[in-house]
């Protein structure tokens, strides 16, 4: 959604879950109406805590070009990285 490429999940609820998706125009449009409602929407993406995703950003500033970024940097780079595993063999 922020960064424009499609991300995919598996999400597994003991429960009923409630998901929503908004578009890119609709989430924008209200991104920009309440600044405070803004902040809080890129406070809590960026809150987000995987640990594939911590792996890839310390990967990231692993590389000397890198390590004067900012985490906010880091982190829209490691969005920007294509997942790829691969089997032994």
């Amino acid at each position: 959604m922020v960064t424009n490429l499609r991300r995919t999940c598996s999400v597994y609820t003991v429960s009923n879950g409630f998901f929503a998706v908004i578009g890119k125009a609709q989430f924008l449009e209200l991104a920009n109406a309440n600044v405070d409602l803004k902040h809080k929407l890129y406070n809590k993406i960026n809150a987000y805590k995987d640990e594939n995703f911590k792996a890839s950003v310390t990967m990231i500033k692993n590389v000397p070009s890198f390590r004067p970024l900012t985490e906010l940097c880091l982190r829209k780079i490691a969005y920007r990285l294509r997942d790829e595993r691969f089997s032994r063999g």
